[in-house]
C-alpha cells in the first residue's frame, strides 16, 4: 500500500516537472523538492528497517531466553527425577538389607532354640539316666540287703 502511494507521489513530481518545462527556475525548484522528498523517503525507509531489525533482535533475544528457561526447567526436572530414582533405589536396598537382617536374626534364633532344645533333651536324658542309675543302685542295695 505504501509503495503505491509513493509511486503516485513520484508520478505527481514528474508531472509537475513536465508542467514547469518552460520555466527552468520553477523546474529546478521542483527537482530540488523532489530530491528532498526522495531523501526523506529513504530516511524513513532506513528508520523502518532499523526498527524492524531491533524488533527482530528483541524477539530473538526473548526466544533465546525462553529456550534457556525451558532448558533449565528440563535439566532441573531431570535432576529431580534422577534424585528421586536414586532415593527409591536406596530405599529398596535398605529394605532388602533389613529383610536379610531379620531373616538372619530369625535363623539365629531358630538355631539357638534348637541348641537349647538339644541341650534340654540332653539334660533330660542325663537326668533320666541318673535317675535310672540311682534306681538300679537302690534295687541292687535292696537285693544285697535282702541276701543278708
Amino acid at each position: 500500500m505504501m509503495k503505491k502511494q509513493e509511486e503516485k507521489e513520484r508520478e505527481e513530481w514528474k508531472r509537475k516537472i513536465k508542467e514547469a518545462e518552460n520555466d527552468k527556475e520553477t523546474q529546478e525548484e521542483i527537482k530540488r523538492q523532489q530530491r528532498e522528498w526522495e531523501e526523506e523517503k529513504k530516511r524513513q525507509m532506513r528508520e523502518r528497517e532499523e526498527e524492524e531489525r531491533k524488533r527482530k533482535e528483541k524477539h530473538e533475544k526473548q526466544l533465546r531466553e525462553k529456550q534457556e528457561e525451558l532448558e533449565n526447567k528440563r535439566k532441573k526436572f531431570e535432576r529431580e527425577r534422577e534424585e528421586e530414582k536414586q532415593m527409591m533405589e536406596e530405599e529398596r536396598e535398605k529394605l532388602k538389607r533389613e529383610r536379610k537382617d531379620k531373616e538372619r536374626e530369625h535363623e539365629e534364633k531358630i538355631k539357638e532354640m534348637k541348641t537349647h532344645m538339644s541341650s534340654c533333651r540332653a539334660r533330660e536324658k542325663m537326668r533320666k539316666w541318673k535317675e535310672k542309675t540311682r534306681d538300679e543302685e537302690r534295687q541292687m542295695e535292696k537285693r544285697r540287703d535282702g541276701r543278708k
